[in-house]
């Protein structure tokens, strides 16, 4: 199966999940978050978790998050994911 990337979402933070790469663990992994077209990231400990502050945000503001995950042993291993969300 190809390897696929899927976007878990909680009330304060975004978790990617991964699923069909040919890794031992997140280590051997490159992921990439981006916000609106600005690319952010996890923690170095976690960078499968971007955590989420929308509190400066105006009601009703759109909130488009991308996701890029790339196997840094095999590079042509790579999968992606978007969400888009509307601020409360």
């Amino acid at each position: 199966a190809a390897p696929q990337a899927v976007i878990e979402a909680y009330p304060n933070f975004l978790r990617a999940l991964l699923y069909f790469f040919n890794v031992q663990n997140l280590t051997q992994t490159r992921i990439t978050w981006s916000a609106n077209d600005e690319q952010t990231s996890g923690s170095v400990e976690r960078p499968d978790i971007l955590n989420l502050d929308v509190s400066r945000l105006p009601a009703g503001s759109n909130v488009d998050i991308q996701l890029q995950v790339q196997n840094l042993l095999q590079p042509l291993e790579t999968a992606s994911k978007s969400l888009n969300f509307i601020t409360p």
